[in-house]
């Protein structure tokens, strides 16, 4: 369930996205390690019950034409409901892989007319940050987690350049 909505606040443009979700898996398809087997092999598994969840959020306001601010924010809830995996250890409850509990991130970009250069020109600051994860559904071996981390970079753009966008 979501709203996609553009609006004007006086002369500011905004843009907001929201969604709501709740997923219910049968089935849902996992891959995990065989130790019975001489090599060692990966497997697709039927994860009996899984259950997803969560909200997202994405906002951007230009309040000048030179200038536009965003962010986002996702919250994400994954786990299996019912999972027993070949071996018969019973794995419920624990999360699903790649699926972090946070996302969030936000841009302030700057862009100029660049006349004969090109048809415009940016410069954009951005921060990111992710959740701590697990990175396999192998919860009997030990789970492989991935520590959250955050991200801040700059990225300069000019567009159109005899066709040719640059970044």
């Amino acid at each position: 369930l979501g709203v996609k909505a553009d609006w004007h606040l006086g002369d500011v443009f905004a843009r907001t996205n929201v969604a709501v979700f709740y997923n219910n898996y049968k089935d849902i398809q996992r891959l995990l390690t065989d130790q019975t087997t001489l090599p060692v092999t990966t497997v697709t598994f039927n994860a009996q019950k899984a259950r997803i969840k969560g909200l997202e959020f994405e906002g951007l306001l230009r309040p000048a034409s030179w200038l536009e601010l965003s962010g986002f924010y996702s919250y994400t809830k994954a786990k299996f409901i019912k999972f027993t995996d070949f071996s018969g250890n019973d794995l419920s409850g624990n999360p699903i892989a790649r699926a972090p509990k946070h996302l969030a991130g936000a841009t302030l970009r700057v862009m100029a007319p660049l006349g004969s250069l090109g048809e415009e020109g940016s410069l954009a600051l951005r921060y990111s940050y992710i959740s701590k994860h697990t990175n396999n559904d192998d919860f009997v071996l030990g789970v492989s987690e991935q520590e959250g981390y955050e991200l801040v970079h700059l990225t300069g753009e000019i567009k159109s350049v005899m066709g040719w966008n640059a970044a």
